[in-house]
């Protein structure tokens, strides 16, 4: 449904432009390569998507855990770490290494080494 409504879009957006390669000088180069790339993005496999916005995830998650204000607080940790539900069908090395971490470091920082 999602590329028949972004292939129509194309096809409409085409005909009121005009027809063949007299429109195409009417666009400037940013407007034909955002279209492209709303185009691209449309047309991608589902799965695709979810697996770029996965890849994306981890790499926010594993610059955030090197802050030290994130590092050392537990509702910090505790929130990525229920931001891991997004993608619980997910099992990848990294992704078992860093809720394990998360996990480890929650619970040295809830019991306390207090002397």
């Amino acid at each position: 449904m999602r590329r028949y409504v972004c292939f129509s879009l194309c096809i409409f957006m085409f005909l009121s432009l005009g027809l063949g390669e007299a429109a195409m000088p009417t666009l400037d180069h940013s407007s034909r390569h955002f279209c492209l790339g709303i185009t691209k993005h449309w047309l991608k496999n589902y799965k695709e998507i979810q697996e770029e916005q996965y890849t994306h995830f981890l790499h926010h998650v594993i610059t955030a855990i090197k802050r030290p204000e994130i590092w050392n607080n537990p509702s910090h940790l505790l929130h990525i770490l229920l931001q891991f539900e997004q993608f619980s069908e997910k099992s990848s090395l990294c992704h078992h290494l860093l809720v394990s971490i998360i996990l480890n470091r929650i619970t040295l920082l809830t019991t306390g080494t207090s002397s």
